[in-house]
């Protein structure tokens, strides 16, 4: 599964249903609270946070929106978390 958190609320509402074998990518208003999720490949949105003044730190990974694009289509199942 491939969660897409847009916001603070999201994240919060999306570390109930997180498992070992998924991803997450914060877009949005979600690059805010953008941190490194235990277990899980975990990546910001670049131009997001960039247009937000968030600095991409590690372990966070920057992905572009191709980037997106690709792991999108690489997962079976995604969600959006607003």
């Amino acid at each position: 599964m491939l969660h897409l958190i847009f916001s603070p609320a999201g994240l919060q509402r999306a570390q109930k249903h997180m498992a070992s074998e998924d991803a997450v990518v914060f877009l949005e208003d979600g690059c805010y609270v953008a941190q490194p999720v235990p277990g899980l490949t975990t990546h910001i949105l670049d131009s997001h946070a960039k247009s937000r003044a968030v600095e991409i730190v590690s372990p966070l990974a920057a992905c572009s929106m191709s980037d997106l694009i690709d792991m999108i289509a690489r997962h079976e199942k995604s969600i959006s978390w607003k």
